[in-house]
C-alpha cells in the first residue's frame, strides 16, 4: 500500500487523501491495512509480472457507527486511470455492500477531481455539497433492490 501510494502523482495523492503528502503516516498506513472485512471491506486490483504483484487500484468502505451506512473511497494509478478500473471497484464494493445489507453509501470527492465526480454520477450517486464542508462534495448512493452481481473480475 505505501509503495502504491508513492508511485501516485501528487494531485492523485491530493484527491484521495485531501492533503499533500509523499507517503502513508504510519497509524494511516495501518488503518488501510487492518481489514477485518466486517466493519471495513477493502479491494485491490494488482497486475502480476514475473509472480510479483503490483497494486494498480485500491477501493474501499468502512461502515458507519450506526451500522446502515458506510463511507466509500478510490484511488486508480495514474497509470491506470480512464479504463474502467475504478467503475468495476466501485460496482464490486457497492455489490458487497449491498449484499452486507447496507443501505448507503457515501463520500467526499474534492471539487476539482472531475473524473470521480463523473464516475460516482455514472454508478448512480447523487452529488452535492458536504453539510460540514461546503468546499467539498458529498457523493451518495443509496443501496435498495437485490445485490448486483459479483462475477470475478478479471482483465479483458
Amino acid at each position: 500500500m505505501q509503495a502504491f501510494v508513492r508511485d501516485l502523482s501528487p494531485g492523485s495523492r491530493r484527491n484521495r487523501f485531501f492533503r499533500t503528502l509523499h507517503e502513508l503516516p504510519q497509524p494511516l498506513l495501518e488503518a488501510l491495512t487492518r481489514i477485518d472485512y466486517r466493519t471495513h471491506m477493502a479491494l485491490v486490483a494488482e497486475v502480476c509480472d514475473g509472480g510479483a504483484g503490483t497494486v494498480v487500484a485500491e477501493g474501499r468502505y468502512v461502515i458507519d457507527a450506526g451500522g446502515g451506512s458506510a463511507e466509500v473511497a478510490l484511488t486508480v494509478g495514474d497509470g491506470w486511470q480512464g479504463l474502467g478500473l475504478g467503475g468495476l471497484l466501485l460496482a464490486r464494493l457497492v455489490a458487497h455492500a449491498r449484499a452486507q445489507g447496507l443501505r448507503r453509501l457515501h463520500g467526499q470527492v474534492l471539487p476539482a477531481n472531475r473524473a470521480m465526480a463523473a464516475l460516482a454520477r455514472k454508478s448512480g450517486f447523487t452529488i452535492g455539497r458536504d453539510p460540514s464542508d461546503p468546499g467539498i462534495l458529498r457523493i451518495e448512493r443509496a443501496l435498495q433492490g437485490a445485490p448486483a452481481s459479483t462475477r470475478p473480475l478479471q482483465a479483458a
